[in-house]
């Protein structure tokens, strides 16, 4: 994919801070601790070291300055933003990142819990999940983009009637703003290109090792194999990841619990279902309480993001005569995993699509009588 089609322009939805230049970052709020890992992953992006800079405090100058940021409470900062021993209070102060990662410019920051969570090993070469972010944020640098990765504490504010918050959900989750959207979408797809490109360095791990040895029981394996065990392994690590980021974000507003924390019921029907009792929370929660959206018309949760890139690497795998066999190197756990964090993305995106059908056609939320007859 030519970068140079990477063509987006920030809506009017956007989040007023992707406009607001970006707070200097004192030296003590930089996490150094993991350098090594992200410089060797930047490297596999931009392999020319001389054309990025990594957690320098000072102002880049015609190169991009990557920085990874110390999440912090508010309250709990000194006069200088460097954290104290004081806990704070729920929310993070202005300096952190809240929504994993923040492009301006040439200006990129990372939250270091994004960092922690991507990150499964630290054994390996290739860490699938922090090359994906590192090479999703690239791609808007290259493009000259302004963005941020996962978008998961833009707050909808409840007031007004029926017709008004109507009017703020269809804005917030159905307005067809394309042009964002689709640079999300090709920085992406840019991410899983650079992935793809060094997954013959990825190294099998131990425990896939030993299973290949009962598995193959003396079957020579030939590069075709090689190549889909490192696309599955790179699959595995997408999707651990995606439950660890989600383990990492705040937690859910009580309105949002019964629809997103858990469901029962998972897939694209029980998303479906599901959208009329959202709507009818939403129109019965009291005026002027605050939700954290759990996803935008703009940028995908984060588990949804990282769920559709593993569906993309699976795919990516080629068919091989030997298919039982890799099929056989997935525990049983894994398969729960991985069949959660698929099952959970089309759940959300059924729901927030038949939320968006059912606001097309009407011009209210359901009135209260509509809700009490709703199961």
């Amino acid at each position: 994919m030519a970068i140079a089609a990477l063509g987006a322009i920030c809506t009017t939805t956007c989040v007023a801070r992707l406009r607001a230049p970006l707070l200097p970052v004192p030296d003590c709020r930089l996490d150094r601790s993991r350098d090594q890992i992200v410089r060797q992953h930047l490297k596999l992006i931009e392999p020319d070291q001389t054309r990025w800079e990594l957690n320098n405090p000072g102002v880049p100058r015609g190169r991009p300055l990557w920085q990874i940021v110390r999440s912090a409470k508010a309250g709990g900062v000194d006069a200088n933003r460097c954290r104290t021993a004081v806990l704070g209070g729920v929310s993070f102060d202005a300096l952190s990142v809240r929504s994993g990662c923040v492009v301006r410019g040439q200006s990129i920051r990372c939250a270091d819990t994004l960092i922690d969570a991507v990150i499964q090993t630290e054994d390996h070469d290739i860490e699938p999940a922090l090359l994906f972010a590192l090479a999703h944020e690239h791609a808007h640098v290259l493009a000259e983009q302004k963005g941020e990765l996962f978008i998961q504490t833009a707050s909808l504010r409840l007031t007004g009637d029926r017709r008004a918050r109507h009017s703020v959900l269809r804005e917030h989750f159905c307005r067809p703003h394309a042009g964002t959207l689709e640079s999300e979408q090709q920085a992406d797809d840019f991410a899983l290109e650079s992935l793809i490109a060094v997954i013959d360095r990825l190294p099998i791990p131990q425990d896939i090792e030993a299973r290949l040895t009962v598995v193959l029981q003396g079957t020579q394996l030939d590069a075709g194999m090689v190549r889909a065990i490192r696309l599955r392994t790179a699959a595995r690590q997408l999707i651990r990841a995606a439950n660890a980021v989600t383990l990492a974000e705040p937690p859910l507003a009580p309105l949002l619990k019964p629809f997103l924390a858990e469901p029962p019921q998972t897939g694209r029907a029980a998303g479906v279902a599901a959208a009329s009792g959202f709507l009818c929370a939403v129109a019965e929660a009291p005026s002027g309480i605050e939700i954290p959206a759990f996803t935008r018309s703009t940028h995908p949760q984060a588990a949804v993001r990282l769920a559709r890139a593993y569906k993309a690497i699976m795919a990516a795998t080629p068919d091989h005569p030997l298919e039982g066999s890799l099929n056989a190197l997935d525990d049983h756990m894994f398969r729960i995993e991985a069949a959660m964090a698929v099952n959970y993305a089309d759940y959300v995106d059924a729901l927030e699509a038949e939320m968006c059908r059912v606001l097309a056609r009407t011009r209210a939320l359901p009135s209260r009588e509509e809700c009490s007859s709703h199961p």
